[in-house]
């Protein structure tokens, strides 16, 4: 992504305004999945995840990565996955019961993350996980596209997508707890 952001830089558009407009993509697909629209809808899910791709490839091509920037970047992504389960939902394509259980699971394991990293642990739960986000949009979008075919698809995709977020923060709990005890060992 980084000649897409070479290229986009000279817009003099900031990265930050790159996530901004993911999640206001996102929030528009929400409308449109809310409204059953699922062509429009997952087609601006797929501006939004560009949008949300180039933001960091800007931000190095501007020479301006920032602490800032990446605290924006997973701030917005979170709320780009609670739009787009809401706008599932509201659609009626998931129970609204399994769509609070997936916001919460996609929620869980970057909690887990954010407060290994704050604890003073001498350890990084990044990367660590059977999912991360990609995978799980990925999922996502599979879903959608199946969607179009099976009635079920999608409350299908979402408790995938809960069960990997759920085994994804395990498993960065369990990282932590390894490196904890490694380090009383030494």
């Amino acid at each position: 992504m980084l000649p897409a952001g070479y290229l986009l830089k000279r817009t003099g558009i900031s990265a930050n305004w790159f996530s901004l407009l993911a999640v206001a993509l996102s929030a528009v697909a929400a409308i449109a999945f809310a409204t059953h629209r699922l062509a429009l809808g997952l087609g601006l899910l797929l501006g939004s995840i560009f949008a949300d791709m180039v933001d960091g490839s800007v931000a190095r091509a501007a020479g301006r990565v920032e602490p800032f920037g990446m605290v924006i970047d997973h701030t917005t992504d979170r709320y780009a996955e609670f739009f787009l389960v809401l706008g599932l939902c509201a659609g009626g394509y998931a129970p609204f019961w399994l769509g609070l259980i997936t916001i919460f699971s996609m929620l869980i394991p970057s909690y887990v993350r954010a407060k290994v990293e704050s604890s003073g642990m001498d350890v990084s739960a990044r990367g660590v996980g059977i999912a991360e986000r990609k995978e799980k949009i990925g999922i996502l979008i599979a879903s959608i596209v199946a969607g179009f075919f099976f009635q079920r698809a999608i409350s299908y995709g979402l408790a995938a997508i809960s069960a990997i977020s759920q085994i994804s923060a395990f498993e960065r709990l369990w990282h932590a707890h390894r490196h904890r005890r490694a380090d009383e060992l030494r």
